[in-house]
């Protein structure tokens, strides 16, 4: 661990910026003439003020020091309180982009300084605006022109030392390479959200390096850390700069500086080893579920010093090493077996440890599909299932079931509230009963981010009204199932009333090709043809295709119009053609 230190000055020139602000704005600090200001500082310079290079490590001679936000909105949350408090932004002409490119901070300046700063009644080495205090705050940089150009100094001052903080290590994260989440000793009455203006943290490892973290992309509510080693990439669609940081893999992290509204905090944890990552990785095929289920799993182009030991999350089973084939690059492939009595079909992790811990976990999932499912015209039904399946096992896999409406509508129910707005409904009962009661609950979400409020602005029947509804459930695991029931005399699936064949459930219509839309549909029981119908606008005639088959292509389309298309059948008895109801309508865009 390392001990609280004394801040030594580091001088390096600013990056200008110009703005404009009236000289009398500036607040006078105390008697010896020193002025307080809040100044736009970039990241680079920030930081070097107090011993951290942003640039360390880059060669790419168009690196952008600064955090792309392509959700514009949260780059523009600078206010007290706010996601990126302290911070300043930019963003493209179009506004189809942000940067978050520095932060606010006080800078105390003398008035040789502030009078050499001010070129016809104006600021032009930095963005400058007024202070609102007249006495020195709690964190200040000393700041003076060299050679025109505005340099950042850090006092000489001793930080606040907090311990017993919490620091629990993630490699496998979306928001990076690694994640660091502190939590306990003094955070939450220091710096925790809410409490301090965090204007960056500074990582410090053993072999005297030091990473500086940027808001947004590095610096999560203020307690959660995370950076990129070049592994992954982007997250939620922003690249992640990864160059000054791929030197840590392999380091020892020993405390961590924050530099905050209310001063500088050291916290002091235990030493964090920070694991190597690799390009690794495993490969496993999904597989059915059986009495007894085996998985192989592939380690590819491990490092020769990675000895791997392998496990599965969420079963027991037997895992043997097959075979291991040395590459000529220098790396080594294996394959696993990994064999389990019984298992529920699911998704599971599959992790290969690195026994000498130089190297990070490196985890992947395979799937273990379940038995084939139907509807008998009361309650579901699993066909042939394997030991360890279940209906039950199927009901919790349910990821949506989509319900179309006698009268067309499509609405697409989850099982239980997520992270958004939804329509929540469960149509079964434990033992796949239909519930032709069921209930469903229209949830709005607002907030977010641990502030998020829900409100039940609907609710009702799902089979309110009477006629026969198409009923498609959708789960990770299992396949898709889709079936017509008939409220009022029900009908199963596929069965006919009369002449009348029963409704297509159709399956898919794609744009798959140029100007061409192709649908799909389940083969219906008597029907004699189908007819596909396919309309675009709310004038437009429909336009008819017939077929014989259980797809169709629609082509010589208008690229960018949106069709509704669905499908009927027909069958013809004593010279005369019956119709089907049409099934659902599927709205697809040509963009080819």
């Amino acid at each position: 661990m390392r001990k609280s230190k004394i801040v030594m000055p580091v001088v390096l020139s600013a990056a200008i910026m110009l703005s404009s602000l009236p000289a009398g704005n500036t607040q006078k600090a105390d008697a010896a003439g020193d002025y307080i200001l809040n100044a736009k500082i970039p990241y680079h310079d920030f930081y070097a003020a107090y011993g951290a290079d942003t640039m360390k490590g880059v060669t790419d001679s168009g690196y952008l020091d600064a955090v792309t936000s392509a959700t514009v909105n949260k780059a523009k949350m600078n206010e007290a309180g706010s996601l990126c408090a302290g911070t300043y932004y930019s963003e493209e002409a179009d506004g189809s982009k942000a940067y978050i490119n520095g932060v606010v901070f006080p800078v105390i300046v003398t008035g040789e300084t502030k009078t050499a700063l001010i070129k016809n009644g104006t600021y032009s080495e930095a963005d400058f605006s007024e202070a609102v205090t007249e006495s020195y705050p709690a964190n200040y940089l000393n700041a003076r022109i060299e050679d025109g150009r505005m340099v950042y100094i850090a006092p000489e001052t001793t930080d606040t030392n907090i311990t017993d903080v919490k620091a629990g290590l993630n490699t496998n994260t979306r928001y990076g390479d690694y994640q660091i989440s502190l939590s306990g000793g003094g955070i939450d009455a220091n710096i925790a959200a809410g409490v301090s203006v965090v204007y960056g943290v500074i990582v410090n490892t053993a072999e005297n390096n030091s990473y500086p973290m940027y808001t947004l992309e590095n610096i999560w509510r203020n307690t959660e850390l995370a950076w990129s080693a070049g592994f992954v990439t982007e997250t939620h669609g922003c690249p992640l700069r990864s160059d000054i940081y791929k030197s840590m893999m392999g380091e020892t992290i020993t405390d961590i500086r924050y530099i905050t509204d209310k001063g500088n905090y050291n916290i002091d944890i235990e030493d964090i080893y920070l694991p190597k990552k690799t390009a690794d990785s495993i490969a496993a095929d999904s597989v059915s579920a059986s009495d007894t289920t085996e998985i192989t799993a592939r380690l590819l182009d491990m490092p020769a010093s990675f000895k791997p030991e392998v496990t599965i999350q969420g079963c027991e089973a037997v895992i043997t090493q097959v075979s291991s084939e040395n590459a000529t690059d220098g790396t080594v492939n294996y394959v696993y077996s990994i064999k389990a009595d019984k298992i529920a079909p699911g998704t599971y992790t599959i992790t290969a440890s690195d026994t000498s811990k130089e190297y990070a976990d490196i985890l992947s999932t395979v799937d273990i599909k379940g038995a084939s499912v139907t509807f008998d015209g009361n309650k579901l039904v699993l066909n042939k299932p394997a030991g360890g399946d279940s209906i039950a096992n199927y009901l919790s896999k349910i990821s949506k079931t989509e319900v179309t409406k006698p009268d067309g509508e499509t609405v697409s129910y989850l099982p239980k509230i997520g992270k958004g707005s939804a329509v929540i409904a469960n149509l079964f009962d434990e033992n796949g009963v239909l519930d032709w009661s069921a209930k469903y609950e229209s949830v709005k979400v607002t907030g977010g981010h641990g502030n998020s409020q829900s409100e039940v602005v609907d609710s009702g029947e799902v089979f309110a009204n009477e006629g026969t509804y198409t009923v498609s459930i959708t789960t990770g695991v299992y396949d898709t199932v889709t079936f017509n029931i008939k409220k009022g005399g029900q009908e199963n699936p596929g069965s006919i009333g009369g002449n009348k064949p029963a409704k297509v459930l159709i399956k898919s219509a794609k744009n798959s090709a140029k100007k061409t839309i192709t649908v799909k549909w389940e083969k219906t029981e008597g029907a004699d043809g189908y007819e596909t119908r396919y309309v675009t606008g709310s004038q437009s005639k429909a336009v008819n295709v017939k077929s014989t088959a259980t797809s169709v292509k629609i082509k010589k389309l208008i690229k960018g119009k949106i069709y509704k298309i669905n499908v009927r059948a027909y069958r013809t008895a004593d010279g005369k053609n019956y119709n089907g109801s049409w099934s659902r309508t599927l709205k697809v865009k040509v963009k080819k």
